[in-house]
This record gives C-alpha cells, sequence and structure tokens, in this order.
C-alpha cells in the first residue's frame, strides 16, 4: 500500500503535476503518519513547489523519526541548504560543519560534489543554485551566454565547480533568446536572501551573460566580471538587423551604482562594444575597471582561451584582483590575427590582409570567419578563379557547413557565371534543403538572368 502512494506521488511529480503529487502524499500519511519514505517526498514536494519554510518544517519533522547519528546525509544537507536560502545562515553554516566533521568520506567521495536546487522557472529562465559539499564563504551569479541552453551545464561550470565557491546559475530554455522574460525584481526575489548569506559575492558572464551580470546581480553590489557586455536587441546599442524581431522588456539604462567597479573586458576596436560601454555602461557605473583588448573582438572569451588567460581572469575576479592582460600571448590566438587581417583590409592594406589571414587560417583551418576574410581579400584583388579554387578546396575537408556553401554560390554571381552559380545552388539544396539564405540567392540569379 504505501509503494502505491510513493510510485503515484513520484510519477505525477515528474511530470510536474506537483500539486497532485503533493494529494497523493497527504492521503498516504493519513495512512501511516510516520512512514519514512512518505515523509521524505513529502518534503522532497515543498522544494519543487519553492516552498522554502514548508519543506524546512516538513524536513526537520522527518530528522525526528531517526536516531541523532542515523539521520540521512542527504537529507541534512537539503536542509543546510534550504537554511541559506531562507537566511537562516549560522543554522546553515552549523548544519554544514556537521556533515563536514561527522561524515567526512561520504562528503570527500560524493561524485558531484554539490547539490542543485532550482529556485526559480517561468518555463523560459531558471534560476539554479549549486551547493557545494563544503563550508564556503564565496558565491558566483553565472549568466548564460546567447547559445547556451538549460538541458547543458551552466556557463563556467567545469572551471567553477573546481573552486572554492557555491553557484547561483541563470539559465535561458532556448538558444538565441534574450532573457527577456526574467525581470530584475524576480531576480533580486529570488536570490536576495541567498546572497546575503555570503561574505563575497561574485558574477560572471559573456556577451549576453556579461550584459545580465551588469543589469541584474549590480542590483546586489557584487564583484562583476563583465566580458565582451552586449545586448543585441537593445534599442539603442544593438543589432540594427535584429532589433526588430524581438520585444525589449528591460530598462533602457542600467540601474546607476557608484558602489561597485565591475570589470569589464572589451575590444576598443568593436564599434558596437565600444559604444555600449562608454556611452552605457561608465555613466552607470563610474568606477567601472576597463581592460581595453585590441583585436580580440566581440568573442573575447575564446579569445582569452586560445591565448590561455581566460581562466586567470576568471580566477583573479574571484579573489577580489584585477586581471592582467599578457599582450605578449595575443600570437596564440588565430582571432588576433583574423581580425587585425579585417583591418587591414579595410584600410586597403592587402599583402598584409593576405599573410594575417593566412596565419590565422594556420592556427584554425576551420574558422569560418578566416575563411571568408580570404575570400575577400582574393575577390579585392580580383583573383575570383583563384577563390573559387581555394573555396572548392575548403569544402572538400568541411562538407557540412552552409555558410562555405554560399560563399561559392556568391563567387560564381560576382564572377558573372549564373549557369555554375545556379548548379551550386541547386546541389547545396539537395544537400541542405530549402533556407531563407538560399532562396534570397535563387532570387538574386533569377533577376540577373533576366
Amino acid at each position: 500500500m504505501i509503494k502505491a502512494y510513493t510510485n503515484l506521488a513520484l510519477a505525477y511529480r515528474k511530470l510536474g503535476a506537483f500539486g497532485k503529487s503533493e494529494s497523493v502524499l497527504k492521503r498516504g500519511l493519513k495512512v501511516s503518519p510516520n512512514n519514512k519514505k512518505i515523509r521524505n517526498q513529502y518534503a522532497v514536494i515543498a522544494i519543487h513547489m519553492k516552498r522554502w519554510t514548508i519543506a524546512i518544517k516538513r524536513l526537520e519533522e522527518n530528522c525526528l523519526l531517526y536516531d541523532q547519528h542515523s539521520i540521512p546525509i542527504t537529507m541534512l544537507i537539503r536542509l543546510a541548504m534550504l537554511y541559506k536560502i531562507v537566511g537562516i545562515y549560522e543554522k546553515s553554516d552549523s548544519l554544514m560543519q556537521t556533515l563536514i566533521d561527522e561524515y567526512p568520506h561520504q562528503i570527500k567521495d560524493d561524485k558531484k560534489g554539490f547539490r542543485k536546487f532550482t529556485l526559480f522557472d517561468n518555463g523560459e529562465s531558471r534560476i539554479e543554485y549549486y551547493k557545494k559539499l563544503q563550508k564556503t564563504d564565496k558565491v558566483i551569479i553565472t549568466f548564460d551566454s546567447i547559445n547556451m541552453v538549460w538541458k547543458n551545464p551552466p556557463f563556467a561550470f567545469k572551471l567553477l565547480s573546481q573552486q572554492d565557491v557555491d553557484i547561483i546559475a541563470v539559465r535561458k530554455r532556448r538558444k538565441k533568446t534574450y532573457q527577456q522574460d526574467l525581470s530584475q525584481e524576480d531576480f533580486v526575489d529570488t536570490v536576495g536572501v541567498l546572497v546575503e548569506g555570503y561574505r563575497e559575492r561574485i558574477a560572471y558572464g559573456f556577451s549576453l551573460g556579461a550584459y545580465a551580470a551588469l543589469y541584474f546581480s549590480s542590483l546586489l553590489n557584487c564583484r562583476i566580471l563583465a566580458i565582451s557586455p552586449r545586448l543585441s536587441i537593445h534599442p539603442k546599442y544593438g543589432r540594427k538587423n535584429v532589433i526588430n524581431k524581438f520585444d525589449f522588456k528591460h530598462d533602457l539604462s542600467h540601474n546607476y551604482n557608484s558602489k561597485i567597479a565591475p570589470i569589464i573586458v572589451f575590444d576598443p576596436k568593436n564599434t558596437l562594444d565600444n559604444n555600449y560601454v562608454n556611452q552605457e555602461l561608465i555613466q552607470t557605473f563610474p568606477e567601472a575597471v576597463l581592460i581595453k583588448i585590441p583585436y580580440g573582438g566581440h568573442g573575447m572569451a575564446p579569445h582569452l582561451l586560445k591565448m590561455g588567460l581566460l581562466k586567470e581572469f576568471v580566477l583573479a575576479a574571484i579573489n577580489g584582483e584585477i586581471p592582467k592582460y599578457d599582450r605578449s600571448k595575443k600570437a596564440k590566438s588565430s582571432i588576433y590575427f583574423r581580425l587585425l587581417g579585417q583591418a587591414c583590409l579595410n584600410h586597403n592594406k592587402i599583402k598584409w590582409a593576405m599573410n594575417l589571414a593566412n596565419r590565422s587560417l594556420e592556427m584554425l583551418p576551420t574558422d569560418k570567419l578566416a575563411i571568408k576574410l580570404k575570400v575577400n581579400i582574393l575577390k579585392g584583388m580580383k583573383q575570383y578563379d583563384t577563390a573559387i579554387e581555394y573555396v572548392k578546396g575548403v569544402i572538400e575537408y568541411l562538407p557540412n557547413i552552409l555558410d562555405i556553401k554560399v560563399l561559392l554560390i556568391d563567387l560564381y554571381i560576382e564572377k558573372g557565371d549564373l549557369t555554375k552559380a545556379k548548379n551550386e545552388l541547386d546541389i547545396t539544396k539537395s544537400k541542405f534543403g530549402d533556407s531563407r539564405i538560399l532562396f534570397k540567392r535563387d532570387e538574386i540569379i533569377q533577376e540577373k538572368k533576366s
């Protein structure tokens, strides 16, 4: 009979029908008030429903059913996390210390080394809490970047989970969305009390995540590491081709805050990022520390990673230090050579541009942007046949990249060889299917033929 209640309640819980799950457990408790399995699920369902104080009450009642030294460690970990969430900090820290002292081997040998609660979920955004199985006085709030989704690990999780920090991760359900469904009020209501239980609070993000770190966590007076902050749909600082495709629901400006000194890492040569930093961020965060890295591009985090500096930057921020940019390591990054090559092409320094493009491609032959740069250089030299042969060679070892096939179609169109352009377009359609980018090329070919 007891198994029927627990199995049915678990099934409802997995379906997200938390209210029905709780109702089943209540009926089970009327049959067997002190059944440990039912009581455990009864506490867990309150956690899933984010009814923290009720979950605490149920867990504390559960603990009374055990001898002092036989209480399951999982139950105590949950209690420690819940105490922290609701602001009972001393009790949380004391319980964590008890766990460390009385269950040293279980804590040390735990495969994950942390436990996770979902603090907030509106269907599009989630806020997750990862409690390290040790006492720590630091918490880091991370924010997903544009192509991250919550079914995968949070931003920078592998590195951060190895540090002496707890993690609050702000997640997205879908790629290429801009977290406009999450308000500042919901964010503060969800984590404001929790972060007050830590001596040090840090926030970290890249691109969209860096924008969000500044927009949200500055309200909690965190230390912030923002790498290439950008919100592409921002009406004033965004990209013109995407601004009108999404609803913008955040405030136009960040909340003014002169109490914090966010570390903002960006490329002053990148127009969008430079304008956003200088026209908005240094106005609202007058104590901001700017780390300018020319020719790092908007993809600053990959650039730092290639130079072997990203980890150093993150750890410096965690430790309350200002990261140092070692210029001598820029030669380790293909991105640097590509962007410098593009700048040379823009200034009609063709030979320099080609040398830099080739150097970038030697380091990373699969870089679509470097491939496109080399093609543009060859086009600037009017060497269309050479460009066509080059792209054909690229396609041989990168046959599944649509953008490169489009480069070949465009070269035929620009050369005026519409027959080959159409043939290549048909081959591409048969492989990749119809798409907007191919439909547009079809229109161009038909227009030129007529």
